[in-house]
């Protein structure tokens, strides 16, 4: 059997699991749902070579885990490494160069971090880069490889909860980009429907970022238009306390999803139940299985990368709508929309 060879630029908290860069976002290693280390250590069929940091101790403990190469700078460790598997998982502003850069370095696979881009003209870019190269792009949206999840969209698809009537969405921390393109991005995947306008308010209070002070993702209320009389509404301001959830309201019953799990019901019934079918691995843990199986030639991989896309154009119509004082804004966006820097880490 073949062995793959894995490299992640970024070797922080999610990239490298590194709980010293957790203990200063204020997060565990522990409660993450996987992170792309350990979905690479823990497969068999890949051998992570290298990984690369700005960062000395992030460097240090790396190898220290592992005994992989480790470089501080991303463009050395293309150059000299032969890579079929790569990891960026830097902060956002970086996404694009990267990506770009492997693609050009002939690595097959490149499993990026969200939000995809800081612009919708980066995102585009690199998916027409990735297209025309045959280089297979994902993003790292961790319940679209989550068994509870798929099974919430199976479910929702088969029409046993009838049609789908209104969808609310709740998250604590604001955070749209950061926070916000998770959430969003699950409700496109359970729904099975594309955004086609958004009207929303950014909240004005000016929370520290916890990944630095260059950076300003704000929360938001608001709602998006998923057409056929589907409304979804968003309530995610920066204090907000509230736990994550999504409730997907249908003719017949409900789904609610908070976190990994979802429980789902029927209006006349008082009996609700529970989906829990992800037991022993984590969502990258799948996805790394998934892509795997996809160089293998055995299946496809689960996630198209252009709906990463729908996430990202929606944050970024959150912003337009704000300074339009909550107009409707029609998507997919264009002209000079394309170039709206979201600003997330």
């Amino acid at each position: 059997m073949k062995i793959y060879r894995a490299a992640i630029a970024g070797l922080g908290f999610i990239g490298a699991g590194d709980q010293v860069s957790g203990d200063k976002l204020g997060q565990k290693v522990a409660n993450l749902d996987g992170t792309h280390f350990s979905a690479y250590e823990k497969n068999a069929r890949i051998d992570l070579i290298s990984g690369s940091s700005r960062d000395s101790g992030r460097r240090i403990r790396f190898k220290d885990k592992c005994g992989a190469r480790a470089y501080e700078d991303w463009q050395d460790m293309l150059r000299d490494e032969q890579i079929d598997i790569i990891s960026v998982a830097t902060y956002t502003p970086y996404h694009e160069e990267i990506v770009l850069a492997s693609v050009e370095a002939g690595i097959k696979i490149i499993y990026c971090e969200k939000p995809i881009a800081s612009t919708l003209s980066g995102a585009k870019r690199m998916f027409d880069k990735c297209a025309a190269s045959g280089c297979s792009l994902i993003i790292n949206h961790q319940r679209r490889f989550n068994s509870n999840y798929q099974f919430s969209q199976s479910l929702i698809e088969s029409g046993k909860l009838g049609k789908i009537t209104s969808i609310t969405a709740e998250w604590s921390s604001g955070r749209l980009g950061n926070v916000g393109t998770h959430v969003i991005d699950a409700i496109f995947m359970l729904s099975s429907k594309q955004p086609k306008a958004v009207s929303g308010r950014l909240d004005s209070t000016k929370k520290p970022d916890c990944r630095g002070q260059e950076f300003d993702d704000p929360g938001a209320w608001g709602c998006i238009d998923l057409g056929e009389q589907t409304l979804v509404t968003v309530n995610a301001p920066a204090k907000s306390q509230a736990p994550f959830h999504i409730k997907i309201n249908c003719e017949f019953g409900y789904l609610i999803t908070g976190g990994l799990t979802a429980k789902y019901g029927y209006w006349n019934s008082e009996d609700q139940n529970l989906i829990d079918v992800q037991e022993h691995s984590t969502s990258m843990d799948n996805a790394v299985e998934n892509i795997v199986n996809y160089l293998d030639g055995k299946e496809g991989l689960t996630y198209d990368p252009k709906e990463a896309l729908y996430s990202l154009e929606t944050i970024i119509g959150f912003h337009v709508s704000h300074n339009l004082d909550s107009k409707w804004i029609q998507l997919p966006l264009s002209g000079p929309d394309l170039e709206i820097f979201l600003n997330s880490g």
